[in-house]
């Protein structure tokens, strides 16, 4: 599938959520599925080419900037996602340039070994942090009113 913007894992439920751009719905309307592929810090050439800025020397969408299984065509899995997740549409929500697609999972996906994340957050990619740092920041000191 095209550029994925977003997405929320609800495990419980087995509900994926993803925004997909409204000139991608054709070709997943058709396909009856899609993939999530989670990205790691060293894909970020990835993220970058389906999001329409390839790097030098390669072609926005270009499935050449990874190594993808293809047995399932219309969602292909990049072979050394930590994650991926195939979904199969359940509803879908206009939201302006994109929708946003609730799917059935129906398979997953892991692979070791990756790396940290690629978290993309204020229009950059970062890398997460350790949770334990947040232990360590400091407190905002509360304001006492008197009564």
């Amino acid at each position: 599938m095209q550029s994925f913007h977003t997405c929320e894992f609800r495990h419980a439920v087995g509900t994926l959520a993803t925004a997909v751009r409204v000139v991608s719905n054709e070709l997943l309307r058709h396909s009856g599925t899609f993939r999530v592929n989670v990205l790691a810090t060293r894909h970020r050439h990835v993220a970058d080419s389906f999001a329409g800025r390839p790097w030098p020397g390669h072609r926005a969408w270009d499935s050449g900037c990874g190594e993808w299984d293809t047995a399932s065509a219309d969602a292909p899995r990049l072979l050394d996602a930590p994650v991926s997740f195939e979904c199969v549409p359940d509803r879908v929500v206009p939201a302006g340039s994109h929708d946003e697609y609730l799917g059935a999972v129906t398979a997953t996906h892991t692979h070791t070994g990756t790396g940290p994340p690629l978290v993309h957050a204020d229009h950059t990619f970062h890398q997460p942090t350790a949770l334990g740092v947040l232990a360590h920041a400091t407190a905002v000191p509360t304001r006492s009113t008197s009564a």
